[in-house]
C-alpha cells in the first residue's frame, strides 16, 4: 500500500536540476519535508537521502516513484540494504514506475549507519512532538465521555442540528466523477471529485448519529468546490475554526489542532485522508503540494469597488466598538485586488495594541463580510520635508 506521503523522484529532481539557474535557496519539490533533502549525483544516496528527509521531518512513511531511467541507473541491491536500515520497505510495480514505500519504525532510527545523525534528530523531534500533543490533550482526556463537545463547539453544533441537514444522505454516482467513500464508527462520509481538478464537486454523509452529525454537515460544506489534497490538509482545521465560539478561552493554551482539543475531530480527519488515499490509488495522483488559495465569494466578486470599500468600511465602523474605538479611528485608505485592505488609524496606539486591534479586525471582516479579505496597515511616510528632499 503506497503513503499518502507520495513523491516522484524524477519530477523532483528534474525540479531541482532546473531551479539550480533560477533558484537561490529554499527549494521544496512539492512537499515540505524536502526542504531536508540534500541532492547528490549518486542516485541511491540521493534517493536515500530524500527517505530520511521525510522521516526527519516527523512522517511516519513515505512512497518514492522510481521512472524507468533512474531504476536503470540505480543498484537496487544497495538501495533495498540502505532503505531497510531506515524501516520496513515494500516494492510495488505501478503504471508510472517503481513504488518504493518506506515505513518507519524506532528500532530502525537506532540503527547506525547512513544517516544515522539524521535519523537521531527525527528521533528527537518525535519524542519532542508526542510530548507537547500530550501536554494538549490533558484537558480533553479529563473529560468524560458524558460531557460531550467541548463548550466552546457545542453552541455552533446545536445551531446546525436545529436547521436542515442539506449534505445529509447517499451520495449517487455522476458521469465523469470520481465517487470516494470513507468511514468510522458507522457512518460514511461520500465525496464526488472531478479528475480534471481534483475538486470536490459534491459531499455527503450519512448514518452519523448525535454531534457527529452536526460536524459532518458543517464538514461537506466546507469541502464541496476545494481540491481534495486541500481537504486533506486542512478541511478538519477550517472545521474546527468556523465552530469554535471566540467569547470562551481558547480551548488550549498555544497552538489550536482540532486533534488536541476535542476527540470528535480525529476521525473527521482520517476519514478525509482516507478519501484522498483511495482517489490516489485510482486515479495516480500523486501531488503533495498544496497551493489552494480561497477566491473571494461570487456575491463579493459581483460588487464594484466603490460598493466594496463602502462595505467595508461600515464594518470597520460596526467592529471598532468592540475593541473600544469609535466609528472613524479606523478608515479604509485602499482596496488592491478586491481582498487587499489598507487601512489608517486615525486615533494615536501603541504599536503592540495596534497589531492586537487589527487582528481582531481582521478575524470579524472574514466572519461577517468576505472570509477571503486581509488587512495592511497604511505605510507611515515622513512628514519632513527637508528629508525627503
Amino acid at each position: 500500500m503506497l503513503s499518502t506521503n507520495l513523491v516522484d523522484y524524477d519530477q523532483v529532481t528534474g525540479g531541482y536540476v532546473s531551479g539550480l539557474n533560477t533558484q537561490l535557496r529554499g527549494f521544496r519539490g512539492g512537499a515540505r519535508f524536502l526542504e531536508h533533502w540534500v541532492h547528490d549525483p549518486d542516485p541511491v544516496k540521493s534517493i536515500i537521502n530524500m527517505v530520511e528527509a521525510a522521516e526527519t521531518a516527523g512522517l511516519d512513511d513515505v512512497t518514492v516513484m522510481l521512472g524507468a531511467r533512474t531504476q536503470a541507473a540505480v543498484d537496487m541491491a544497495r538501495l533495498d540494504k540502505l532503505a531497510a536500515e531506515l524501516g520496513q520497505v515494500a516494492k510495488e510495480e505501478r503504471e508510472g514506475g517503481l513504488a518504493l514505500t518506506v515505513r518507519f519504525t524506532r528500532a530502525a532510527a537506532a540503527t547506525p549507519g547512513l544517516g544515522a545523525e539524521a535519523r537521531d534528530r527525527a528521533r528527537r523531534a518525535r519524542e519532542a512532538r508526542d510530548a507537547r500533543l500530550k501536554a494538549q490533550a490533558r484537558t480533553v482526556a479529563g473529560r468524560a465521555p458524558s460531557d460531550g463537545l467541548h463548550p466552546a463547539y457545542r453552541d455552533a453544533v446545536a445551531a446546525i442540528l436545529a436547521g436542515p441537514l442539506a449534505h445529509e444522505g447517499p451520495l449517487e454516482a455522476a458521469a465523469g466523477l470520481e465517487r470516494l467513500e470513507a468511514g468510522r464508527d458507522g457512518w460514511t462520509l461520500s465525496a464526488l471529485v472531478d479528475p480534471a481538478t481534483h475538486r470536490v464537486r459534491a459531499a455527503r454523509h450519512r448514518q452519523a448519529a448525535g454531534d457527529t452529525r452536526a460536524l459532518l454537515e458543517a464538514l461537506c460544506a466546507i469541502m464541496e468546490d476545494k481540491p481534495l489534497l486541500e481537504c486533506a490538509h486542512h478541511a478538519v482545521i477550517r472545521l474546527e475554526h468556523r465552530l469554535r465560539d471566540r467569547a470562551r478561552p481558547r480551548p488550549v493554551a498555544g497552538v489550536v489542532t482540532p486533534e488536541s482539543v476535542e476527540p470528535a475531530f480525529a476521525p473527521l480527519t482520517a476519514a478525509v485522508r482516507d478519501l484522498l488515499a483511495a482517489y490516489r490509488r485510482r486515479t495516480g495522483y500523486r501531488e503533495t503540494d498544496n497551493r489552494f488559495d480561497p477566491e473571494p465569494s461570487p456575491a463579493w466578486r459581483a460588487l464594484d469597488q466603490e460598493q466594496r470599500t463602502g462595505r467595508l468600511q461600515a464594518a470597520l465602523d460596526g467592529l471598532a466598538a468592540g475593541q473600544g474605538l469609535q466609528a472613524g479611528d479606523v478608515v479604509c485608505t485602499r482596496l488592491d485586488r478586491t481582498t487587499r485592505a489598507t487601512i489608517e488609524f486615525r486615533v494615536e496606539l501603541p504599536a503592540q495594541r495596534k497589531a492586537v486591534v487589527m487582528m481582531a479586525l481582521e478575524r470579524g471582516l472574514k466572519d461577517r463580510l468576505e472570509g477571503t479579505i486581509h488587512l495592511y496597515q497604511e505605510e507611515m511616510h515622513d512628514k519632513n520635508k527637508i528629508r525627503r528632499l
